[in-house]
């Protein structure tokens, strides 16, 4: 592996963000070798053994995918009901890998799967402002009347969703784009109209899309792709826009 900045070297070893781990090196709580480091850029590589207040920090290789999630399961590690979950598909990958948000068991679609906490608390962050695109196919005919309700949003339990763009495919196939994380959002959206989701698909995540994954697969994503996840999300204007 390539020499990394002590500041991403530490994020990535999942200590803390990159910004924490930036005040850690500049109020002197890191050794490199032995030797408190205190300037931010020092290159450094997992041969050295580093230490943030007396602790060693053990490196694990960030891994990042892009699942096309199959129905019928699970997207957490583990499962108290002995379902199959996301990490299934991950068994041979050497780090303990989970997925960065929910979708529901018989959702199927995009998900990233990584071991990186750092990323994944950035793309779950409300201020990310990420946007999640759905295909979705419901019981009967759609009242066109109902879209400007999606569109302004719509009251459940736990509060308004925010608004939400949603084009009209066919009588019973939409397409709706939204920008939060509620609890199966998209079907109760549906469900508070008066509609059953018969079928539920996320195509993209921001600019990721599943369209060459096929479902029960997934690829690794390129540096490139995670780069401008981070800063994205980071200046929050994540959208789908390649």
């Amino acid at each position: 592996m390539e020499d990394l900045r002590l500041q991403k070297y530490i994020a990535q070893a999942g200590i803390c963000s990159r910004r924490k781990a930036e005040e850690l090196i500049l109020t002197n709580r890191v050794e490199v070798n032995g030797v408190i480091v205190n300037t931010l850029g020092t290159k450094v590589n997992p041969t050295d053994q580093i230490k943030v207040d007396g602790t060693l920090v053990s490196f694990e290789a960030k891994y990042y995918f892009l699942m096309n999630k199959p129905p019928r399961t699970v997207s957490t590690v583990k499962d108290d009901r002995d379902r199959r979950t996301i990490v299934d598909y991950f068994k041979d990958i050497p780090a303990r890998l989970f997925p960065v948000g929910r979708l529901d068991y018989n959702t199927t679609g995009a998900l990233v799967v990584t071991n990186d906490g750092e990323l994944a608390n950035l793309m779950m962050h409300p201020s990310a402002n990420l946007s999640k695109v759905y295909q979705v196919e419901i019981d009967k005919d759609f009242n066109e009347a109902d879209k400007v309700q999606i569109e302004k949003g719509v009251l459940l339990e736990d509060g308004m969703t925010a608004p939400a763009e949603l084009v009209i495919k066919g009588p019973r196939f939409l397409t709706i784009t939204i920008h939060e994380g509620k609890n199966r959002e998209v079907r109760r959206i549906f469900e508070h109209l008066g509609y059953l989701v018969k079928n539920l698909h996320r195509s993209h995540i921001a600019f990721l899309d599943v369209k060459e994954v096929k479902v029960g697969q997934y690829r690794p994503l390129k540096m490139a792709e995670i780069e401008r996840m981070k800063a994205l999300c980071l200046h929050g204007k994540a959208n789908n826009k390649r």
